[in-house]
């Protein structure tokens, strides 16, 4: 089970987002389901210096340009196995790490796993969809100030309504 490429995102204010549809793949079938989430509990990401051995992972580029998800390379982690442990969300226009995603460990061309990224049409707010061998290890919202980002994990909530079901 792991999310679809397609998400319709509504931003009401800061402090709550509203999935107006979620779709949510299984093999060859999909469950539309709504979804509301609070964010007032995220996490605030601390910016850091932009790492060695990491590139803006394709697609993952906001419609605007301004960021992107860093992930090691696949040589910088043949190098240092540890570089996957981090993956940062940056702004590639002014070169600077906005911060560590939590619960992300990607490195480019991995065997068996995926990274997404779900854009808002206003790149203010994004969806990672980080995917292990059987499915989503991880889904976070990311909301994008000037500096930084609060993240909130949402793919435990999305797994208990999956079996809800």
């Amino acid at each position: 089970m792991y999310l679809s490429n397609k998400f319709f995102l509504s931003a009401e204010n800061t402090n709550e987002l509203l999935f107006a549809a979620c779709v949510i793949r299984h093999d060859s079938w999909a469950l539309f389901s709504g979804l509301s989430l609070n964010v007032a509990l995220s996490e605030t990401a601390t910016a850091v210096d932009w790492p060695d051995g990491y590139v803006v992972y394709a697609n993952t580029a906001s419609p605007d340009g301004r960021c992107g998800v860093l992930v090691p390379t696949m040589e910088a982690w043949e190098q240092d196995e540890s570089l996957s442990e981090a993956n940062y969300l940056a702004d590639i226009k002014n070169h600077r790490v906005l911060g560590k995603i939590d619960k992300v460990d990607y490195f480019e061309h991995q065997n068996h796993r995926g990274l997404e990224v779900f854009w808002a049409t206003q790149s203010s707010v994004c969806i990672v969809e980080n995917d292990g061998r059987y499915g989503a290890d991880s889904i976070s919202v990311l909301e994008i100030n000037e500096s930084s980002f609060a993240q909130t994990e949402i793919g435990d909530r999305i797994q208990s309504l999956w079996m809800a079901q």
